[in-house]
């Protein structure tokens, strides 16, 4: 049995690392391999019209993303206000962009 007693820890140190996030664009980029194949052997106005529907994909999965992203950004500020954290709720709810 591992057992620990705080009253022999003389120094700890801490330090603060910043949340490794991976950007929206790469869940965009796999999601568009999984539901696209655009082989170089097609005729080039198919291969055309492919690639134009592939860009209109990559705009409304990308939009998708953010908009779920901030949704539960602030699902969980709302949450965090009701459990009486209100300065981290603030942070979370003020930041933009990649988080």
């Amino acid at each position: 049995m591992l057992s620990f007693d705080p009253r022999n820890v003389r120094d700890v140190d801490v330090e603060f690392v910043p949340p490794v996030d991976v950007p929206i664009d790469y869940f965009v980029d796999r999601c568009l391999e999984w539901l696209t194949r655009i082989t170089a052997e097609a005729e080039p106005h198919v291969r055309q019209q492919a690639l134009a529907l592939q860009h209109e994909m990559r705009q409304k999965i990308d939009l998708a993303m953010r908009q779920a992203r901030r949704a539960d950004r602030f699902r969980l500020a709302a949450l965090l206000h009701k459990q009486g954290e209100n300065d981290l709720a603030r942070f979370i709810e003020t930041q933009d962009g990649e988080f």
